[in-house]
């Protein structure tokens, strides 16, 4: 794969909590005939699935819209109510699969884009979880990182609603329930 790849996907996951969850999305790709590569930076303790692939960014761009700046501006294409519930469930679940991590007793994901956070939020006040919403002016050149957090009341109703495909979120949100 070529450095530039202006048709390049990549998924940024942590090598000690993620390989499993890049090992399924590299499946998921290729069964979506696609030719996905694993990096793995052990100094970093990274790993990318990337992905070149114009279909597939055609694909994506019928949900997802951004700016120039992607990674700043990336959102929904449209508003929530022009999706089915299930496409939401999944949208949901792959955004914190990806940009998501527990806390004791609830659900966070955090990113950079605002629109993207304010999506995931409307999503989950749509199935009616209890949320709270944050962000975190950093220091420097570095963009302000937006939170949206499922509340510990909500959780059990988020695992059951959205849950995960991350393996190693779902076996640490199993043992957070088994705690209440």
């Amino acid at each position: 794969m070529s450095k530039g790849g202006q048709y390049r996907i990549r998924y940024h996951l942590s090598l000690k909590d993620d390989k499993p969850y890049a090992e399924y999305l590299k499946n998921l790709l290729i069964k979506m005939n696609l030719n996905p590569h694993l990096f793995i930076r052990d100094s970093n303790n990274t790993i990318d699935v990337a992905v070149s692939s114009i279909d597939y960014i055609n694909f994506i761009k019928k949900y997802l819209k951004w700016n120039e700046d992607k990674t700043f501006s990336v959102r929904l294409k449209h508003t929530i109510d022009n999706y089915s519930i299930e496409f939401l469930k999944g949208f949901a679940r792959g955004l914190m699969d990806t940009d998501g991590f527990l806390n004791p007793g609830n659900a966070v994901c955090a990113c950079i884009s605002k629109k993207l956070i304010d999506n995931l939020s409307d999503i989950f006040i749509k199935f009616g979880l209890s949320i709270t919403r944050s962000v975190n002016i950093r220091g420097g050149n570095r963009r302000p990182l937006y939170y949206v957090r499922v509340r510990r009341e909500s959780f059990e109703k988020y695992i059951k609603l959205i849950g995960f495909s991350n393996e190693y979120k779902a076996q640490q949100s199993n043992v957070i329930i088994r705690k209440d």
